[in-house]
C-alpha cells in the first residue's frame, strides 16, 4: 500500500463538497486530519452539521471538525440555495437524519477570535505532520483570515489545492466569475499573493467535463448500494438545477475532482501562471489568469486545463467498490 497523504479540507459542506469528503474518506490513499468549514453554499452552522452528517454515513467518529468563518471578509454572504437547497445538503438533511439516526446539535459560532483559533486549527496540523496538503473546497475565508493573523501560518503546508475560478471558460455565477471566488473574492486573492506555494487551480476549465449522470448513478449503486442510494438521493437536487439552468442532463460535481487530483495527479494537466482575482464591480470574483506572461511575475499558480473524466470516474467507482468490500455495507 502506498504512503497515505495527508490532507485537511476546507469546505462550505453542499452536495458536491459531500462527495469530496465522502471520497476522501472512503479512499486509502488519504489521511484526512481535519475538516473546517465556511459559509458559502450554505451558512456554516448547516455546513458544520451536514459535515457531520458524512461523518455519520461512513461511521467516522475520529475527524476533528472546526466551524470557521459565518462571513466572507468584506462583503454580505450571499448563499447559493437555488442550488444546494435551503439545507445545503439536496433537502434530504431531515429524511437522512430519520434514516441514519440524528446528529448532535452542537454547533457553537466561533466568531470571536476566529482568526486565532483558525491559525492554531491549521498550524496544530500542518506542522506536526508530514507533506500536508490543504485542500479548499469552498470560500477561501478561513484561509485567508488564518494568513492575515499569521503570515507565516501555512509555511510548512506542502500544497494548497483550491476548486474554484475559472480561465477559459465562463463563470457559473457571473459571466466571469466561478462561486467560490465570487462569494469572497478578496479571500481568495489574498491567499494568491501570499500563498507560501503555488496555489493548484481546479476551476471549472476541468470541473464542468465531471458531469453525473444517472446511468452513472446506477452503476455506483452496483457497486456499493448504501453509499450509491445516498448520492442518488442527495444528488437529485442538483440535477434538477443543472437541467433547469444549464440544460445539463445530470450535474456537475466539482469539488471530488480536488480529491482525485490529489490522489492520481494524473487526471488533471495544466500550466505554472500568476494569478489574481478581481475584487471588483462587475469583474467580482474573476480569476485573472496570465497565461501570456504580460505582468512578468512569478507564477503563484498552476492553472488545470485538461481532465480525463474516465479515469476520474474510474478511480470514483473503484474507492467506492473497495469501500464495501473491506466492510462498507456493500448490499446495505
Amino acid at each position: 500500500m502506498k504512503e497515505q497523504k495527508n490532507i485537511i479540507i476546507d469546505c462550505d459542506t453542499g452536495i458536491d463538497d459531500s462527495l469530496a469528503l465522502m471520497l476522501s474518506i472512503i479512499s486509502e490513499d488519504i489521511n484526512l486530519l481535519g475538516v473546517s468549514v465556511v459559509a458559502g453554499n450554505t451558512t456554516v452552522e448547516n455546513a458544520y452539521y451536514n459535515t457531520k452528517r458524512v461523518f455519520k454515513l461512513l461511521k467516522e467518529n475520529d475527524i476533528e471538525l472546526f466551524s470557521g468563518s459565518s462571513k466572507p471578509l468584506v462583503k454580505d454572504l450571499i448563499i447559493a440555495d437555488e442550488t444546494h437547497a435551503d439545507d445545503g445538503f439536496g433537502n434530504i438533511s431531515k429524511e437522512f437524519d430519520e434514516e441514519y439516526g440524528h446528529i448532535k446539535k452542537d454547533f457553537i459560532k466561533s466568531e470571536e477570535n476566529i482568526s486565532k483559533k483558525l491559525v492554531k486549527y491549521f498550524r496544530d496540523k500542518i506542522d506536526n505532520n508530514k507533506n500536508v496538503i490543504l485542500v479548499t473546497i469552498g470560500p477561501m475565508t478561513n484561509l485567508a483570515l488564518a494568513l492575515k493573523e499569521d503570515p507565516n501560518c501555512f509555511e510548512n503546508v506542502h500544497r494548497i489545492v483550491s476548486m474554484g475560478g475559472c480561465f477559459r471558460v465562463h463563470g457559473n455565477t457571473s459571466p466571469v466569475a466561478e462561486f467560490n471566488y465570487w462569494v469572497d473574492p478578496e479571500a481568495a486573492n489574498y491567499v494568491y499573493h501570499n500563498s507560501p506555494v503555488k496555489v493548484e487551480m481546479v476551476g471549472l476549465d476541468v470541473t464542468r467535463k465531471i458531469v453525473l449522470t444517472e446511468d452513472k448513478v446506477e452503476i455506483i449503486k452496483k457497486k456499493n448500494n448504501k453509499l450509491g442510494r445516498f448520492i442518488e438521493k442527495i444528488t437529485n437536487f442538483y440535477m434538477d438545477f443543472h437541467l433547469e439552468y444549464e440544460n445539463i442532463v445530470g450535474c456537475v460535481i466539482n469539488d471530488p475532482l480536488a480529491i482525485a487530483h490529489i490522489i492520481d495527479d494524473s487526471i488533471l494537466s495544466g500550466f505554472d501562471s500568476f494569478t489574481e482575482v478581481s475584487e471588483t464591480s462587475i469583474t467580482r470574483g474573476q480569476s485573472v489568469v496570465d497565461s501570456q506572461n504580460f505582468y512578468k511575475k512569478k507564477p503563484n499558480s498552476i492553472i488545470f486545463t485538461e481532465v480525463d473524466s474516465d479515469r476520474f470516474f474510474n478511480l470514483f467507482y473503484d474507492r467506492i467498490e473497495k469501500y464495501g468490500k473491506k466492510g462498507g455495507e456493500l448490499n446495505e
